[in-house]
């Protein structure tokens, strides 16, 4: 696919920083990303890398703690939404970069989904946000100067703290008196006037502010009259509030107090002259210099305009300094302004509009809208008022001002409040998984000491032992979890189908369940109605789904409980395929019907192993419900608190024939089979070398060690041919790793020793880790923790 751009279209998008990209998602196929020349140079891909290639290359490049967002939103459009998000991209040259990403997607008939939208740099405006953030640090030395006094509010108990300013001694005097918020303002409410009082108790109430909590920045501001005793006339005093979120993440309200007494009688001094005087309109200048970017004053019986110039939004003063034509002047303007925002602005600021409230005075309404232009979006206000002029006619006043920066900083507020929800989450959740761990590693501990004790005693051995494995088990299994839940977020892992039988998979559930449940008292039935017996599927991801859920029922019914596994077949709606479905039910602790909805969520357990004693991290079930996605299956939850649970689990399958089935057995080992072999393993690690050796050499093996890979291909290298008959790889070794050593062997000159049997033997236990160990020229790959039967399997397969 290539994107095509006038050259006006191609100059805009590259003056913006905007590129444009397009991604093909297709089942059963790697993501493939089109872009234009810019998007290319602003994302670093390099010239004619192919669709598939580009995208890994733009996925690798997205900052690490981002990945996560940025799929969840081309899962957003993908489903036909149009959105926006702002993320990290590390460029290959210019480092890290701060993308603005806004795009929409759309499913053809075809099945492919097209998600396709705008890449822009917005790097130079985070960093200028970030230097007016630490500028609003000064606010408490400012308020000193340009106001009587600060009040920082907890609105949760009514305890404050007060910077004292300028002025307003009798008020700050009553604040000062206690350290009760609402005391001290009816205290106050008392000098206001009557007419003010339920307004200015109102305004301050912790109650009402309380409801202020998501709104961050400005929530408003009140100007009422107070007479204290001994004065002959009133002051108007003016309290504006804002809401914070402090440093330590508590929500606080800072309450800012002055005197507004001489403004207050020069605003009603300026509202008769621009009323009544010709004098209006340069007050009106001076007000626009300070306040806003332009003045617009708008005869509405000749329809001819003056524009008075503040500072800023040239672009817009541009457009009204072409013409003093307002309508002409507006259609212009309209053109920049966002659909969703045209009736509106057409509603306020048309001529038409105007004139039909001619005969209205003062302040008329205030539109906040965003507009695109040649630089990018922008966030505009416009305030209009309607007086008269000393001739009698009326007068528009339209009073604009650029909202840009406003909008950009409550959108980053926005973010950073879910990432700290995020944040705040995943750390109670490392805070439970440092318990579960603790656990079986106490226990390990624990009865490893006991075993070096009572080594005399056979009964004790075999018990610590027992203990010692169950634990390590358990360790291994929140491990796995952790590990798998971050290969699922890092990326849609790919289905590895091979066909297999309903009832022999059935049959290792069970045989794997049925002890542990009899050893617990747990009554475990199964039972099997399907009519297609042989299917095909991933026989590890669909384990993994069934053991996750048999455990959970394992662990949370208790003795003399009952547990059962049925599986039924039922109607499918696509040819060649049938339908499993499978029903667990327990009647263990159960669940609340609070938690279900939550159940499927990342780092969330309803209690903790402290609270019900068993120990894991909580991922299993999302584990359960990403592996069901990725296969096409869903999950049914059913549970009531204290009588147990029921999940109910449906994946559709290619049907197989018996005769497309695999040998799974694992394979009889004659005794004399490796007697006399030599092993070279390329170890680092003592204890893991040491094992490896105990297993090898009982079996017949002779074993000698190399301790990295370099050590390994010199080794190898400098032996006479046929000398070593296997080499066990390590991966993760210092000097050379597992995969540069296999690949330095295999461009040896020596035919006999570049071919000799490799088999990895790490703890990179992951199908991508599998396909990484072919690749690199090794003939297999064995993970650890060692699991002998596999180990003989692989070395078998050698020597028959």
């Amino acid at each position: 696919m290539i994107f095509h751009n006038t050259e006006n279209e191609g100059a805009l998008l590259k003056a913006l920083h905007t590129g444009m990209w397009e991604i093909e998602i297709e089942d059963g196929k790697r993501p493939r990303m089109y872009f234009d020349d810019i998007m290319r140079q602003l994302s670093g891909i390099p010239k004619g890398m192919n669709p598939e290639v580009a995208f890994e290359f733009f996925n690798s490049n997205v900052h690490q703690n981002d990945r996560k967002p940025l799929q969840e939103y081309f899962d957003t459009l993908a489903a036909g939404k149009h959105t926006e998000i702002v993320y990290r991209y590390i460029h290959p040259s210019l480092g890290e970069m701060y993308i603005r990403c806004e795009g929409v997607g759309t499913t053809e008939p075809d099945g492919i989904t097209y998600v396709h939208g705008l890449h822009r740099n917005i790097t130079d405006i985070v960093h200028i946000q970030k230097k007016q953030d630490i500028q609003t640090r000064t606010l408490a030395q400012l308020t000193q100067l340009l106001y009587s006094y600060n009040i920082t509010l907890n609105p949760e108990n009514s305890k404050y703290t007060l910077i004292k300013g300028t002025g307003l001694e009798r008020t700050v005097d009553i604040f000062r008196s206690g350290n009760d918020f609402m005391t001290a303002v009816n205290e106050i409410k008392k000098n206001i006037h009557p007419d003010f009082r339920k307004i200015y108790s109102d305004f301050l109430n912790p109650e009402q502010l309380r409801k202020t909590k998501d709104h961050y920045g400005f929530i408003g501001k009140i100007e009422f009259p107070i007479l204290y005793p001994g004065d002959t006339r009133y002051e108007w005093h003016e309290v504006n509030v804002f809401s914070e979120n402090t440093e330590d993440g508590e929500y606080r309200i800072n309450i800012l107090g002055r005197d507004i007494t001489q403004a207050h009688e020069q605003q009603e001094q300026r509202e008769r002259e621009l009323k009544y005087t010709a004098t209006r309109n340069q007050v009106l200048s001076d007000l626009t210099k300070m306040l806003y970017n332009y003045n617009i004053m708008l005869n509405l019986s000749t329809g001819k305009y003056s524009l008075i110039e503040g500072t800023g939004m040239t672009r817009a003063m541009e457009v009204f300094k072409s013409t003093d034509d307002y309508e002409t002047a507006f259609a212009q303007k309209i053109r920049y302004v966002e659909p969703e925002y045209v009736e509106a602005f057409r509603n306020i600021a048309s001529i038409d509009a105007l004139k039909s409230r001619k005969n209205a005075n003062g302040f008329i309404g205030m539109l906040e809208y965003s507009a695109e232009t040649e630089h990018g979006k922008e966030w505009n206000e416009i305030n209009v008022f309607i007086s008269l002029d000393e001739k009698g006619d009326s007068i528009a006043n339209i009073l604009g001002r650029d909202m840009t920066e406003a909008h950009e900083r409550a959108d980053t507020l926005a973010q950073l409040k879910i990432a700290t929800a995020a944040s705040e989450a995943k750390t109670a959740f490392l805070f439970n998984m440092s318990h579960d761990i603790r656990t079986p590693m106490n226990a390990i501990m624990g009865f490893t000491e006991l075993l070096e004790k009572y080594q005399d005693r056979e009964d004790k051995r075999r018990d610590y032992l027992h203990k010692i494995r169950e634990s390590s088990a358990i360790l291994l299994s929140i491990i796995n979890n952790v590990l798998e839940m971050a290969r699922i977020e890092n990326g849609q892992p790919t289905l590895n189908e091979s066909a297999w039988s309903a009832e022999q998979f059935n049959d290792t559930l069970y045989s794997v369940f049925h002890d542990m449940m009899n050893t617990k008292d747990i009554e475990f039935t199964r039972e099997i109605n399907v009519t297609n017996h042989y299917v095909f599927c991933d026989p590890i991801k669909l384990r993994e789904v069934f053991i996750n859920i048999l455990s959970n029922a394992y662990k949370y019914t208790p003795s003399g409980g009952k547990v059962q596994m049925l599986l039924n077949e039922i109607p499918s709606d696509r040819d060649g395929y049938a339908m499993y479905q499978t029903t667990i039910t327990d009647t263990g602790i159960g669940m609340s019907e609070d938690y279900i909805p939550h159940i499927f969520e990342e780092f969330t357990r309803e209690h903790t192993s402290t609270e019900n004693k068993v120990e894991g991290t909580g991922l299993g079930m999302p584990i359960v419900k990403k592996l069901l996605d990725i296969m096409g299956g869903a999950i049914e939850v059913k549970s009531k608190l204290g009588k147990g649970s029921t999940f109910i689990v449906t994946i559709p399958h290619r049907i197989a024939e018996r005769s497309d089935l695999a040998n799974l057995e694992h394979t009889e080992i004659h005794p004399d089979t490796f007697k006399g072999k030599r092993i070279l393993l390329a170890e680092d690690n003592d204890l893991n070398a040491e094992i490896a050796e105990e297993i090898l050499t009982e079996v017949g093996f002779k074993v000698e060690r190399a301790e990295d890979g370099s050590i390994c291909v010199d080794m190898l290298k400098n032996s006479q041919n046929g000398y070593y008959d296997l080499i066990l790889m390590d991966i993760q070794m210092p000097n050379m790793n597992g995969y540069q050593a296999t690949k330095s062997i295999r461009a040896l000159d020596d035919v006999e020793k570049s071919s000799i049997p490799i088999f990895a033997i790490t703890a990179n236990a992951f199908e991508e880790d599998r396909r990484e160990a072919v690749r690199s020229g090794m003939n297999g790959h064995i993970a650890k923790p060692i699991v002998v039967a596999d180990l003989m399997d692989n070395l078998s397969s050698i020597f028959d």
